[in-house]
């Protein structure tokens, strides 16, 4: 409907855990029926018996994981023109080094553009302490394969901050976001079905005078 009637096309998250998953088989087999802009290939741990649940996330990271990613996506990338961005999801208990410094890392050599959950980000910064925030944000700003950012707020769960998409987003992942971006970077805004019309609606107001934001009249005409 929205592809009909305002030619906008959609971007899906894929779950990837590895090449053979067939959880992962399935959502590609959709792909040629939708009218898809853009891939964004979620790597982390999904799923029990190929069945649907929240990610587990990276919780180490190894050489032969990287080729069976990189095989995946160059096996994709015959069968359908599709930009993709990959999105790693962390593991709470994996170090901030290991994430930020080893896996990001290692991603980036696979030159495919990266995106990153900026709730998460703040998470850390709050979970692990504020000196981390310096390094974790110097790092991203000196990957240029990272080019899209997800937006959401963060909330307190038990003893750890944790990424949020049903509340307003954080007043300082705005802050990230001019801190962050280039030229050429996507913004993802994250809602769910918890989000109120009030929420929804300031955050675009924000998202629209963004850095980088998509001009209004290329949404409205």
């Amino acid at each position: 409907m929205i592809y009909s009637q305002f030619g906008i096309k959609t971007t899906i998250a894929l779950p990837y855990t590895d090449k053979d998953s067939k959880l992962l088989a399935d959502y590609v087999s959709l792909l040629s029926e939708l009218n898809i802009d853009q891939v964004i290939l979620k790597v982390g741990t999904w799923g029990i018996n190929h069945s649907f649940m929240d990610p587990g996330g990276f919780q180490h990271q190894d050489q032969q994981s990287i080729e069976g990613l990189q095989s995946w996506i160059s096996e994709f990338k015959e069968y359908h023109d599709i930009p993709i961005y990959l999105h790693p999801i962390r593991q709470l208990s994996l170090p901030l080094e290991s994430f930020y410094k080893k896996v990001i890392t290692e991603l980036s050599g696979l030159h495919v553009p990266l995106s990153i959950d900026l709730g998460l980000v703040l998470s850390d910064c709050k979970n692990w302490g504020k000196k981390y925030k310096k390094e974790i944000l110097a790092l991203l700003r000196s990957n240029p394969s990272i080019s899209m950012f997800w937006l959401s707020a963060v909330r307190k769960a038990g003893d750890a901050f944790i990424p949020c998409a049903c509340e307003s987003v954080d007043d300082q992942i705005w802050e990230m976001v001019d801190l962050l971006i280039g030229e050429d970077a996507s913004l993802i805004l994250m809602t769910d079905r918890l989000s109120s019309e009030t929420q929804i609606t300031s955050d675009v107001e924000k998202l629209m005078n963004a850095k980088g934001a998509v001009p209004k009249h290329e949404y409205y005409g």
